[in-house]
Formats: C-alpha cells, sequence, structure tokens
C-alpha cells in the first residue's frame, strides 16, 4: 500500500520457468541452420566451436556480430581466424552478452518484496584463445582452446571462472567432413557453462549445397538422451552470392526451427540467422554478422 508497511512474501518457487536459455554462440550462420557448424570449416565466426574444423581449408577473416533475444537479451561479438599465414591455424574472439535470465532454483532467494517479479539482469563476458594444428596435408586437424568468463548479475553477484577443451576434425574425402570435441572440461561454480562432449558430421556435395547435423551431450554421471541436444541444417542456393539456410534442433527436449540468409562477395560476407522457439513463438533470437576476408 500507498505510505504503508513494506510486505515481505516468500517466493513460491512451483511455477517458476526459465525455458532454455540459449547460451550458445556460434554466430549467424550458426543460428539460420538450426545451430550446426562444428564441421564447417568455412564457418570462421563460430571458431570458438570449429576451430579444429577451421584449420582444413587456409583462410584470414576478421567477423563482427550481433544478437537480439528473449530475457533481454544483447550480444555483441568479434573475432579473427588465420588458418593461411603460418603452419598452426589460430581463433580468438571476444563476447560481451545482456540479458535477464533467472539462475537454478537453489540459487534463488527464499524471499522477495511483496508484487515484484523475479530479475536477474546481469552483464557476462568471455575471451577466448585456440591453436589447432593441420596435419596429414589438411585431412585432419587437433585443435585446444581456452576461454576465460566474467558475469556480474542482480541475484548471484560476481562469477569468474578460466575453462579450456578441445576438438579434432577430419576429412576423409572432398565432400566430407566429421569433428568431435570435448569443452569446458574444470568443473566450477560458473553458471550456465557445463562440461559438454560433441559430434558433427557435414556432407559438401557441391559449392552451393551443404548439409550437417550435429549432437551435443553433457559430460556428467547423469547423462541421458533426453538431455541430448540434436540439431540439424543446410545451406543452399543457386547463385554465388546468395546463400539460404534452414535448420531445426531439439534442446532439453524443445524443438526450435531456424532461417538465416548469406550476402557473399569476394571480399566481404553478411550473414543474418533467426531462430524460433516452437511451443512458444515469442521467444525468438535474431543475429546478424559481417566477415571480412584477406
Amino acid at each position: 500500500m500507498w505510505g504503508g508497511k513494506r510486505r515481505v512474501g516468500i517466493v513460491t518457487l512451483i511455477g517458476v520457468m526459465t525455458g532454455p536459455a540459449w547460451a550458445q554462440d556460434g554466430g549467424a550462420r550458426a543460428m539460420g541452420r538450426g545451430g550446426v557448424g562444428r564441421a564447417d570449416a568455412a564457418d570462421t565466426a563460430g571458431e570458438e566451436l570449429s576451430l579444429a574444423a577451421n584449420a582444413l581449408d587456409p583462410r584470414y577473416e576478421v567477423y563482427l556480430g550481433a544478437e537480439l533475444g528473449p530475457d533481454g537479451r544483447f550480444l555483441a561479438r568479434g573475432g579473427a581466424v588465420d588458418s593461411k599465414t603460418s603452419k598452426v591455424t589460430l581463433g580468438a574472439g571476444y563476447m560481451r552478452l545482456a540479458d535477464d535470465v533467472l539462475p537454478p532454483i537453489g540459487d534463488l532467494p527464499g524471499w522477495r518484496p511483496h508484487g515484484e517479479a523475479l530479475s536477474n539482469p546481469a552483464t557476462w563476458q568471455r575471451f577466448h584463445v585456440g591453436v589447432a594444428v593441420p596435419l596429414l596435408d589438411r585431412r585432419l586437424s587437433i585443435a585446444g582452446q581456452a576461454r576465460y568468463d566474467w558475469r556480474t548479475s542482480k541475484l548471484v553477484g560476481e562469477e569468474k571462472a578460466f575453462n579450456f577443451g578441445f576438438s579434432v576434425a577430419g576429412r576423409p574425402i572432398p565432400q566430407l567432413t566429421l569433428a568431435g570435441g570435448a569443452v569446458n572440461l574444470l568443473s566450477n561454480d560458473f553458471g550456465r557453462v557445463h562440461r559438454e562432449g560433441s559430434f558433427a558430421l557435414r556432407w559438401d556435395p557441391g559449392p552451393y549445397l551443404g548439409l550437417e547435423g550435429d549432437v551435443v551431450a553433457p559430460i556428467d554421471a547423469d547423462i541421458a538422451l533426453d538431455r541430448f541436444d540434436w540439431r540439424v541444417g543446410v545451406d543452399g542456393g543457386v547463385l554465388s552470392w546468395l546463400q539460404l539456410r534452414g535448420g531445426w534442433s531439439m534442446e532439453s527436449e524443445v524443438h526450435f526451427v531456424s532461417a538465416g540468409l548469406g550476402l557473399v562477395s569476394e571480399h566481404a560476407i553478411l550473414e543474418y540467422g533467426a531462430r524460433v522457439r516452437l511451443d512458444h513463438p515469442a521467444d525468438n533470437w535474431h543475429a546478424l554478422d559481417v566477415r571480412v576476408v584477406f
């Protein structure tokens, strides 16, 4: 009441639902095709996840991007991949994410002011760097990556953590690429970052067509199929300057569809991607990247 005593009520945890909070940062191309890209050598904007595959082809690209989504999500990112100027491939990038996602139930406060909704505005930043070594005339590559995350949020406060992972990619024939890896191998209390393993298979039958499937699974004692993320995506087009994309994914047993396009020139690429949660279409994400090719 106005001018009255401020009332405090117990938080009812039953019914507090936060849906999948998408923490993956693979760029606009990956978003437009269901989140796939770990086996795509050409997807340099996804280098944090695909550096082993990036090392299979010589290239030098710089990327900048931004992303909007539910829960007040705004992400800005940038980085570079160089698999062209030396015998090793280097990748590095920076991300800044602002959003409002509730932490796990165990981290929620036991009370809140009456009539106020729970919120957890946060700023999450990350720097990552990786090195990949191509072998056998770029038919095989091995990559190692490290990352440092720091975040400040209303309910949890300050969090900081270092982590690392490894990946490998192979190309037994020119049209087929396989990739696998494990990330976040150090156990810590940094929220929304978990130890995961992945496997990806990509088929590129022609210059304007690509098909990929990725599976991502938690690496812990509670591993089960219903906790796997399944993703499939396609790149297609009949023009050298225009690429169309689409995809589907199931994450935490929730289904998503994606679509995107790319405008391609010799020295620059503009990418747009979008994804929609099928059981709640108001949850949708949009990403835009620009890449400069050297």
